[in-house]
């Protein structure tokens, strides 16, 4: 083998040798682990935070945006479109519409979508609920103190995120229901001014993904510290080094038999090279001296680490990944599906996070100040199927008018198919396939001016005189077409 050989073989194997060596440092470091009886620390090498505290987290969140859609997008999806707070549904109580008053007063589901954002920055997030009791913020607020003033003795919402929250005090009565849990608050509510000290019962208090401490959850970013940091770097680093290699070096060399004795020449030739590495002069003028370029231009490819991070990044939040980067308007199949598993993931959240111990705790606290009526059978949230007891929140996934015309067809294909072709049987009434297909139970009246009798395609061409002249409106029209195909689709 030549020498030249020799030497390509031991680059190769050393360069095939260090890529594993930091193939299993990555693997390690993302377990915390160490090696060597603990005198090679991963976390230390790879340049990870190991105690990552607030600070830690708001940095990161404040300043990459996709820390910041790791923390916002789920709570932004969560509360996109809230659910309806009622009596079992019934929109004419007491209860519902002191709620809906109080909502337009102080803006309730914004309030909470901005806590629920604060929260997920760190270990847990408040809300001051300001209260026109005139008792003391250390104070407890007398159960019922405010049941003469309704919606209007709430003054105000104040979230607030880990950073400007101390716990003060403990509650350390172990035959407490509250034992453990935060007593008294500092706030910090204006950078710079002084705190102010809150009893627990004017703030409401929530921490996500908790497991040992009842009231300190984890924060979103937390998991994905590693990924995200890998990014930074790829991203970083990418930037760098794409701008380097786009710029290659330059080897200046002294003409023969030319020197340098003058200082103002050399600081010349010094502040020219300067402007030239760091600034956009492209030229050299310097006398006697030679400039000849060192490689050529390139510029690396990051892809492939990036998506792998992106990847691992997907699978800690659960965030499927084009939903994650915002472009799920393309690969339209895919794109799909992502969305409708992410529906998945926030109708979870909704009914297992956001109304259990978000949504119910203000609410019951209201209720016990005297804001809210009281509602002896209990209060819902979200809307309930027919004949269902089951109320949910109003889902994320929206579908367009192509969408929704081919349901319509599907389910109108579904009810023909199950009609007696002998007996001209249809095995549905027409309210139910009235519900089936979205529209009111009973059919709309008879504002439409047309003649019934007759071939459909007569009726239709009237109705679509009456729409022109103005006398019935497009909704009408769309609702009487319906309701005369299903009457005709056993035919």
């Amino acid at each position: 083998m030549e020498t030249n050989d020799r030497i390509a073989a031991m680059r190769d194997a050393r360069l095939f040798g260090a890529t594993q060596a930091l193939s299993r440092l990555m693997l390690a470091s993302m377990f915390g682990q160490k090696a060597y009886a603990g005198d090679r620390d991963y976390e230390l090498i790879l340049g990870y935070p190991k105690q990552p505290s607030f600070q830690t987290y708001r940095n990161l969140y404040e300043k990459w945006s996709l820390a910041g859609r790791i923390v916002d997008l789920p709570a932004k999806d969560t509360w996109k479109y809230p659910p309806a707070v009622t009596e079992h549904g019934r929109a004419d109580t007491d209860f519902t519409k002191t709620f809906a008053e109080l909502n337009e007063r102080v803006h309730v589901w914004s309030s909470l979508m901005r806590l629920d954002q604060l929260a997920g920055i760190g270990q847990y997030g408040v809300m001051l609920i300001g209260v026109r009791d005139g008792g003391a913020l250390e104070e407890l607020v007398a159960p019922g103190s405010l049941s003469d003033q309704g919606p209007a003795g709430i003054l105000y919402l104040r979230p607030l995120n880990e950073g400007s929250v101390t716990v003060y005090q403990k509650n350390s009565d172990t035959a407490n229901e509250r034992f453990g849990l935060p007593e008294l608050y500092k706030l910090n509510l204006e950078s710079g001014k002084e705190e102010v000290i809150v009893h627990w019962h004017r703030v409401l208090h929530v921490a996500e993904n908790c497991t040992t401490s009842p009231w300190q959850g984890q924060s979103r970013l937390a998991r994905c510290m590693q990924p995200l940091h890998n990014i930074i770097k790829l991203v970083g680093g990418g930037a760098e080094a794409a701008w380097l290699a786009m710029r290659p070096g330059t080897l200046l060399t002294t003409q023969p038999d030319y020197e340098i004795d003058d200082d103002d020449i050399k600081d010349t030739i010094q502040q020219e090279i300067k402007e030239y590495a760091h600034d956009m002069l492209r030229f050299l003028t310097i006398e006697g001296m030679n400039a000849q370029q060192l490689g050529t231009p390139d510029v690396p490819n990051i892809e492939s680490q990036f998506d792998a991070n992106i990847a691992l990044i997907a699978a800690e939040s659960g965030i499927p990944q084009r939903v994650l980067l915002g472009s799920a308007a393309g690969e339209l199949a895919a794109a799909k599906y992502d969305l409708k598993q992410w529906a998945g993931v926030i109708s979870a959240r909704q009914q297992n996070y956001a109304g259990p111990e978000i949504v119910r705790p203000f609410v019951e606290r209201l209720q016990a100040w005297g804001i809210l009526p009281p509602t002896p059978d209990g209060f819902t949230l979200g809307i309930a199927e027919p004949g269902s007891d089951d109320y949910r929140w109003p889902t994320i996934l929206q579908t367009d008018a192509l969408e929704e015309s081919e349901i319509l067809r599907n389910k109108a294909a579904a009810v023909q198919s199950l009609t007696d072709k002998v007996q001209m049987i249809m095995p549905s009434t027409m309210t139910e396939r009235r519900q089936w297909l979205g529209l009111p139970a009973e059919p709309p009246n008879e504002q439409i001016a047309v003649e019934r009798a007759g071939e459909p395609s007569a009726v239709v061409v009237n109705a679509l005189s009456n729409l022109a002249e103005g006398k019935i409106t497009i909704e009408q029209f769309s609702q009487f077409v319906v309701s005369l195909l299903m009457e005709h689709v056993q035919e």
